[in-house]
């Protein structure tokens, strides 16, 4: 779904977009899924582009980076984004000291809310995911899950 700047009320609009992926990976390079995701808030016009205020509520399935076990992890995080009109070929832009999240608008100036809602779940995936603070990982010999069963390999370290 896409929100489009040309003709945007000025009041702007509510935003509750469910970002259905129906277990299918983010990206082909990403290792994990989106079970459920909704990305709720307001899109206004304000000077020069189009503020959006929002949050996102959700659930991916991810493999833990100790024992590779998928999970579910909650995602939760608020946003307040800005995106201004691309400039005119050759003209300057001033970007405000706290513009933080700041992009522009191109093509047909709208704003993709699957695209901003993955970008905020990338923003909340961790860098290395844990099924469990206290998980024990793989056996470096066998590549039994420690958490499942002892392994028989004797002195044999958990791989992390």
């Amino acid at each position: 779904m896409i929100i489009h700047a040309a003709g945007l009320d000025p009041e702007g609009v509510e935003v509750d977009f469910p970002l259905d992926r129906s277990g299918q990976p983010a990206d082909q390079d990403d290792s994990f899924f989106v079970r459920s995701a909704v990305l709720s808030g307001r899109v206004l016009p304000e000077r020069g582009g189009l503020a959006f205020r929002g949050r996102l509520r959700g659930q991916i399935e991810i493999e833990c980076s100790r024992c590779l076990t998928p999970y579910g992890f909650p995602v939760e995080r608020e946003f307040d984004l800005f995106y201004a009109f691309a400039p005119v070929r050759g003209k300057e832009v001033q970007i405000p000291d706290n513009a933080l999240d700041y992009a522009f608008l191109h093509e047909g100036d709208g704003i993709d809310l699957e695209q901003v809602a993955m970008e905020q779940i990338y923003l909340e995936v961790p860098m290395k995911p844990l099924c469990r603070t206290a998980c024990r990982g793989l056996c470096a010999l066998c590549g039994s899950n420690l958490n499942e069963r002892e392994c028989l390999c004797a002195g044999a370290s958990p791989v992390s």
